[in-house]
C-alpha cells in the first residue's frame, strides 16, 4: 500500500501505463505523464522496483520545474549537465545527484572526443552477474537484441560505463549510461538505461510500420548519429582491470563532505517528504555536444 507522500506524488499523475517491452520482457516499465505534461519513468526488475524508480523521477521532475526563473539558492540557470536525484534516503539522493553529475559531464566529452573508451570483456560481463541479468531480462524476447559495454577512461573516483544494445546486424544502436563506485552497480545502471530507452525504439519501430502517428523524428535522428559515430567512439579493444572495480570510493559521509568542484543544493518541498538533490562539477569546461547533437535520448 502506497504511504502519503507516494500517494501525493502518484496524485500529481495525469495517465500512468505499464508498459512491457519486446526487447526485455523480464523487466517491469511504468511511463507517467503528470498533469503540468512532464513524463517520468521507471523500470527494475520488479514491480514494486519500477514503480519507486518513476516516484522518485516525478519528484525530480517537479523539482526542477518548481525553481523559479531555473534559479535556487544561488545555483544559477539549470544546465543539461547538472545532476538530479530523489530519493526518501538523503544520503543517497546526494550521491546519485553526485553521480549523475559526474555522468553527464564524463560522457559529454566522451561523445566530443576528449575521452576515450574501451571495451569490457565478456569474461567480466559474466562473472559480475551481469550477463545473468541480460539473459533473465531479455528471456523470451520476441525481438531479439545483443548487449554490450565499455568503460570511459577518466581518473575519477567512480566508473562511467556505456552500455549499447542492437540487432545482430548492428542496426538500430541504442545507448545507456551508469555511474557509481562500483563497476558492476555501474553496469547495471546502464543496462537498465539501456532497457528503458528501447522504449523509445518500440515507438519508432510502431511509427515506421504506420501503427503509430508520433512524431519520432528526434529519436531516429539519435539513431542515425549513434549509427554514424558509435564506430568510431566504442572500439573493440578491451579495458584493462579498472583499480577499484568492486570497492567503493565515494564516502557515505559524502553530504558533508563534498568533493571539491562539486556543488550541492537541496531543491525539493517538503511535501514530497523525498530528498531532491542537485549536483554541479563546477570543473570550469564546457562540453557540447547538448540538445540535438547530445549522445543522451
Amino acid at each position: 500500500m502506497n504511504n502519503s507522500h507516494e500517494t501525493q506524488l502518484i496524485s500529481t499523475w495525469d495517465r500512468q501505463d505499464w508498459r512491457a517491452s519486446i526487447f526485455a520482457p523480464g523487466v517491469s516499465i511504468i511511463q507517467a505523464i503528470t498533469k503540468s505534461g512532464r513524463t517520468a519513468s521507471g523500470l527494475d526488475y520488479t514491480r514494486e522496483g519500477a514503480l519507486a524508480r518513476c516516484l522518485s523521477e516525478t519528484a525530480e521532475r517537479l523539482a526542477v520545474s518548481g525553481l523559479q526563473g531555473g534559479e535556487a539558492g544561488g545555483m544559477g540557470d539549470f544546465d543539461p549537465l547538472d545532476g538530479v536525484s530523489a530519493h526518501p534516503d538523503r544520503a543517497i539522493a546526494y550521491r546519485h545527484a553526485y553521480f549523475e553529475a559526474r555522468e553527464r559531464s564524463v560522457v559529454s566529452r566522451w561523445w566530443d572526443g576528449a575521452l576515450e573508451a574501451q571495451s569490457i570483456p565478456e569474461t567480466w560481463v559474466e562473472s559480475l552477474g551481469i550477463r545473468t541479468r541480460i539473459d533473465q531480462s531479455r528471456a523470451m524476447a520476441s525481438v531479439k537484441r545483443s548487449t554490450r559495454f565499455w568503460r570511459i577512461d577518466t581518473d575519477g573516483p567512480v566508473h562511467v560505463v556505456i552500455c549499447m544494445s542492437s540487432y545482430s546486424t548492428g542496426q538500430d544502436p541504442i545507448l545507456g549510461f551508469g555511474t557509481s563506485d562500483r563497476l558492476v552497480d555501474a553496469m547495471d545502471k546502464a543496462f537498465c538505461e539501456n532497457l528503458l530507452m528501447e522504449v523509445n525504439l518500440m515507438e519508432v519501430l510502431a511509427t515506421r510500420s504506420g501503427h503509430s502517428r508520433l512524431d519520432m523524428s528526434r529519436v531516429e535522428a539519435k539513431i542515425a548519429m549513434y549509427v554514424a559515430r558509435c564506430p568510431e567512439r566504442l572500439p573493440e579493444l578491451d579495458a584493462p582491470t579498472p583499480v577499484l572495480a568492486d570497492t567503493e570510493t565515494v564516502p557515505d559521509d559524502l553530504v558533508q563532505n563534498a568533493p571539491a568542484g562539486f556543488r550541492f543544493f537541496e531543491i525539493g518541498p517538503d511535501w514530497m517528504e523525498r530528498e531532491v538533490w542537485f549536483c554541479r562539477w563546477e570543473n570550469g569546461e564546457t562540453f557540447e555536444p547538448k540538445g540535438a547533437t547530445s549522445p543522451f535520448i
